[in-house]
């Protein structure tokens, strides 16, 4: 049996579904029907509610968070997603099938039915830090620490980096200071960040400026202010962009190169290599793109509010404030390890299903189709404020600063937030009071 914690519940096209999450990170769906019982989705359901989800993991992009944005579709499998094919086709049913339900957040699958939905393989022999793919010759290395076979450099000096950037013809001129000039942030803020890969990357980056339907075609994104194209090793912006320090475009090319602190893909001799931070276990859009932000606009000399995938950034913000945590683990470390973080921290498991959650409610805003209704997103909320008060609130702490304290995180969440967004602070002050309420019960104290 395997079983799938659930994570939230949607309408699309006026047919409810449930999306679930298993210990993998791997989504799965069920369509509710009228009278509450679960079932199957059909071929064609599939496909369409897998088109919300899926984007190309080789390009990693940029756009501002007010416009909507299109997604390449794709086909959602329990082992991740894949191109739709007509041999994949026949691995579908659409026969429903009895679960058992342990509880209204749980449901437990045989492999049997599991195996007659969909097509799948035993993702439990993949390696959490790398995987070698036989078939296409290709390695995976998801953490830094296994590089060394792959990338031979090492003690790289920040002169070292200058040197390659000047060599590189593929790198237009205008860049070159731009890209020095990071270079000695990334190397001031985070002297114990590795910079092999970016290193590696910077002998053979190419970066193409290009007009906004060229941007468009190549990642069918109208709201694309620039991608990394971790395949070809290309950072794309658009044409005619001036870079000065506040403005939209400064940001858009830090937030790209960033991406190249943590990514690569290249030939070894007759070897395809591909590093990636995200993993089998952990492969969440929002908290590569959030934290790619956040360390980002970490590196400017002044303060910066409008962050790109803004309120995913502001909800990340919260959690790397209360947990102090240090940038350098997302540039040396597997994304998985986030998650693995705040579980520590919170001394629970729930973060990889709150970190979905934070995806899926993006997609609900970008997609017109998606209708959720608001409280499916108070576990968000929820688990933003216990991170929080637990932090700031204590038995010294009064109401009336309490108060106080409230009113800090909701202005941290809905920072420069598109209206649109289902957000009712109100849950806020509902915490506040239990968590205000019951601190003698938590800590032994009276308030």
């Amino acid at each position: 049996m395997r079983e799938y914690r659930k994570i939230v519940q949607f309408s699309y096209n006026n047919q409810k579904y449930n999306m679930y999450l298993d210990k993998n990170n791997r989504r799965f769906f069920m369509k509710v029907n009228s009278d509450g019982s679960l079932s199957y989705l059909t071929v064609g359901e599939l496909i369409e509610i897998s088109k919300l989800f899926i984007k190309n993991s080789d390009i990693l992009m940029i756009g501002k968070d007010f416009e909507k944005i299109n997604i390449v579709p794709k086909i959602l499998t329990i082992s991740g997603a894949v191109l739709l094919t007509s041999s994949l086709l026949f691995n579908f049913l659409s026969k429903e099938s009895k679960i058992s339900s342990s509880d209204n957040n749980h449901i437990s699958l045989s492999e049997e039915d599991l195996k007659k939905y969909i097509s799948t393989y035993d993702e439990e022999e993949k390696s959490q830090d790398y995987y070698y793919d036989e078939e296409n010759n290709k390695l995976y290395i998801y953490n830094l620490e296994y590089i060394d076979n792959v990338i031979k450099e090492d003690n790289i000096s920040l002169d070292d980096i200058k040197e390659t950037i000047q060599n590189n013809k593929k790198i237009p001129g205008e860049y070159k200071d731009l890209l020095s000039e990071y270079s000695e942030r990334v190397v001031s803020n985070y002297p114990d960040a590795d910079l092999r890969v970016f290193y590696n990357n910077l002998q053979t980056m190419e970066i193409v400026e290009c007009s906004k339907q060229a941007m468009f075609d190549e990642t069918l994104n109208v709201n694309c202010s620039g991608y990394y194209d971790r395949k070809h090793n290309r950072i794309y912006v658009l044409e005619d962009n001036t870079y000065e320090k506040g403005s939209w475009n400064y940001q858009v090319i830090y937030h790209e190169l960033s991406h190249t602190l943590t990514g690569s893909s290249f030939k070894l001799d007759n070897l395809n290599v591909q590093i990636q931070m995200e993993n089998d276990s952990f492969n969440n859009e929002m908290t590569q793109e959030a934290l790619n932000s956040l360390f980002a606009v970490s590196l400017f000399d002044y303060d910066e509010d409008h962050i790109a995938y803004q309120l995913q950034s502001n909800y990340y913000s919260v959690m790397t404030e209360c947990m102090d945590y240090d940038f350098t683990d997302y540039v040396n470390k597997p994304l998985s390890d986030f998650p693995k973080q705040l579980d520590e921290y919170n001394n629970d498991d729930n973060a990889k299903e709150i970190l979905e959650l934070i995806q899926f409610q993006r997609e609900d805003y970008i997609h017109d189709k998606i209708e959720t209704e608001e409280t499916e997103f108070y576990p968000i909320i929820d688990y933003l404020c216990d991170m929080y008060f637990r932090k700031y609130i204590t038995e010294y702490t009064s109401y009336e600063d309490a108060i106080v304290i409230a009113n800090n995180l909701e202005n941290k969440i809905l920072k420069n937030v598109p209206d649109d967004y289902k957000i009712n602070t109100s849950r806020i002050y509902e915490n506040l009071d239990n968590y205000y309420n019951n601190y003698d019960n938590t800590v032994g104290k009276t308030l």
